[in-house]
């Protein structure tokens, strides 16, 4: 917790507040013991100042241990005047539309994001959510180039990839599946891999070209086997070929 809020920068009224709200939280003979304060100099810290009238401020690590006792919605009730929990997506674009604006607020608030999400915020800057609208112009732009026949079956293979995938692609993702797919289907996973490139290239590489790269070159597209197999010809099998083919042309 201490990580989320500079305690440093607390005002004494937030300070006292937040005291007062971990007594009444744990009672005060657990904050005694996790402040390792006394009783009455608890009580000079909710009430704001000594036996002479002197001003006290509560000290920085006393004001760390208060604050990892309580939880998030705790700290930011009392410290922000609100309880994230009652937070919307209104006050979620509110709060980027000023990081956007104030370079001051939007490097802290990245450095908030970062403490908090770091782990996820990596994972996420590698893969791709796919939405209804990629879907849309990838449909669009494949019944503009393409025949009837070709752009109904990218489509169908697309559809169905993207719903085994909850519709999130990313590199590692995209390789062990088009992998596993070719263990039991060369045929679909070569399909598969095809419709998957072409919705990359013509519709990811516009949201986030680096991004698109990288799952372009991820995986490889399999090659079905084919069940040709070409004929063993004989002297004799090719002596009747080039006669056949010398009557043609003294016919015709």
């Amino acid at each position: 917790m201490a990580n989320l809020v500079d305690v440093s920068k607390l005002t004494k009224e937030q300070k006292i507040r937040l005291l007062e709200k971990a007594k009444e939280k744990l009672g005060m003979g657990k904050l005694q013991e996790i402040t390792g304060r006394s009783r009455k100099q608890l009580y000079l810290y909710l009430r704001g100042y000594d036996e002479r009238g002197k001003e006290l401020d509560i000290p920085q690590e006393v004001m760390e241990k208060i604050v990892n006792a309580l939880t998030v919605d705790e700290v930011y009730e009392v410290v922000h005047g609100f309880n994230p929990r009652e937070v919307t997506i209104n006050d979620a674009i509110a709060v980027i539309s000023k990081a956007v604006r104030d370079p001051g607020f939007r490097s802290m608030f990245f450095m908030l994001l970062q403490k908090q999400f770091g782990e996820y915020l990596r994972q996420t800057s590698t893969s791709y959510l796919v939405t209804k609208e990629d879907v849309e112009l990838f449909e669009k732009l494949m019944k503009e180039d393409r025949a009837k026949s070709t752009w109904k079956t990218r489509i169908n293979y697309l559809r169905h990839t993207l719903a085994d995938l909850n519709y999130e692609l990313s590199p590692d993702k995209l390789k062990e599946y088009i992998l596993e797919l070719a263990e039991e289907n060369k045929s679909r996973a070569e399909h598969t891999a095809k419709a998957l490139k072409l919705f990359i290239k013509e519709v990811v590489r516009l949201r986030d070209s680096h991004l698109a790269r990288e799952l372009y070159d991820s995986f490889k597209i399999p090659k079905a086997k084919t069940s040709y197999k070409p004929i063993n010809l004989t002297i004799d099998t090719m002596s009747v070929v080039i006669v056949s083919s010398l009557s043609y042309k003294f016919w015709y």
